[in-house]
This record gives C-alpha cells, sequence and structure tokens, in this order.
C-alpha cells in the first residue's frame, strides 16, 4: 500500500471485512469519483451549502481509508463553504484534484481491479 492510503487503517479493515474489503474499496472509489464531480459542480454553481455538505460527507469517506490527501483538501473546502470563502474553497479543490488520481488508483488496486483507469 503506498503512502496514499494509510497502511494501518487498510489493515484493520482487511482483518475485519477479509474479502468484502475489495467491494468496499470499489464503493469507495466509484462513490469518491461521484462526489468529486458532484462537489466541482456545486463550486461552479457557487453553492456553498451544497459543497459544504458533500465536502463533509466525502471527508468521512477518506478518513475511513485513512486517504490524509483526499481528508486535508475536504476539511478545507467544509471549512471555506462554512465560512462563505469560495475562493480558498476552489484552491482547496484543486489540491483535491490533484491527490485524487494516486487515491482512485490505490482504491481500485485495494478493490482488484489493478488502479486502470
Amino acid at each position: 500500500m503506498s503512502a496514499q492510503l494509510d497502511a494501518s487503517r487498510i489493515a484493520q479493515l482487511r482483518l475485519a471485512m477479509g474479502s468484502e474489503l475489495e467491494g468496499v474499496a470499489d464503493r469507495l472509489s466509484q462513490s469518491m469519483s461521484s462526489a468529486i464531480e458532484e462537489l466541482e459542480a456545486a463550486l461552479r454553481a457557487g453553492e456553498l451549502q451544497r459543497a459544504r455538505q458533500i465536502a463533509h460527507l466525502f471527508r468521512n469517506d477518506a478518513l475511513s481509508v485513512g486517504a490524509r490527501g483526499l481528508f486535508e483538501p475536504l476539511e478545507r473546502i467544509e471549512s471555506a463553504a462554512r465560512d462563505s470563502q469560495p475562493e480558498a474553497a476552489r484552491r482547496a479543490m484543486d489540491e483535491l484534484g490533484q491527490a485524487w488520481p494516486a487515491t482512485r488508483a490505490e482504491l481500485e488496486r485495494l478493490a482488484g481491479r489493478g488502479g486502470a483507469h
């Protein structure tokens, strides 16, 4: 496992879930991809309340697998949206966009899809 996902968290999940972890990782990869699209759309539309809600839910998913590269920008998006700071939210969204491809690849490998995308 690379630094994209917390190895100790993945080990805990693997112990608790066994082979079900592959399906969970696959669903997380898909839901996180959708969340990024929804978050980008909300920020483009200036819908900060919606962006805050999406970032909060997405942050919980990132936390579940120890995806710190996603968690930190999502936390900043949530905070900036709550504080009505659209520029700060967009900057954090750019960071999220940079971190997402490597994290998605790790989730896909964990799901047994080899990271192809």
